[in-house]
């Protein structure tokens, strides 16, 4: 076979299974933390704030993080990104599909496709020895926003989960 990444992902596409990405519309998942999509400024305004926080009045272009080490991206009022990371997330941070941090690509490659879902792999930017299995399936988030969940690894370990807005 060759060695093009659109040969690779159809290879993965098929291997992992097909499901009707409409019919997973809106599908519910545990949250990361105390808040996810969806959630407001108002919310998470009093949790740690990084260093090159802009808030102006009811808008930020912020990243919030929680006291068990869960971090929250905020644009605007509204939190569009929720990630969960190995390196600063505390143990007892619940992941999805029972998914935990160290698991080996393909124990966690079982686990997400356990569910039906269906997943596409790719390569992580920035990390050679990366990779990033992204839901096709969109979850329901707060306020009307829906997400896709991005799971990260590296050097064959999962090192972060997050949960990425999709549209509202």
């Amino acid at each position: 076979m060759s060695d093009s990444p659109l040969a690779f992902g159809l290879v993965l596409l098929l291997a992992l299974g097909w499901t009707d990405p409409v019919h997973a519309q809106g599908q519910h998942v545990d949250t990361l933390g105390r808040h996810t999509v969806g959630s407001k400024l108002s919310e998470v305004r009093n949790l740690q704030r990084s260093e090159n926080c802009l808030i102006d009045e009811g808008n930020a272009d912020c990243t919030f993080t929680d006291a068990n080490g869960v971090s929250y991206v905020v644009l605007e009022d509204t939190v569009t990104t929720v990630t969960a990371a190995e390196k600063t997330t505390k143990p007892g941070v619940k992941l999805p599909f029972d998914l935990k941090f160290g698991d080996t690509f393909d124990a966690a490659v079982g686990k997400l496709v356990s569910g039906g879902r269906t997943w596409v792999i790719g390569k992580a930017n920035g990390v050679p020895t990366g990779m990033v299995a992204s839901s096709r399936d969109k979850f329901s988030g707060k306020n009307g926003w829906d997400f896709s969940v991005e799971i990260r690894f590296a050097n064959g370990r999962l090192v972060a989960v997050s949960y990425v807005s999709g549209s509202i």
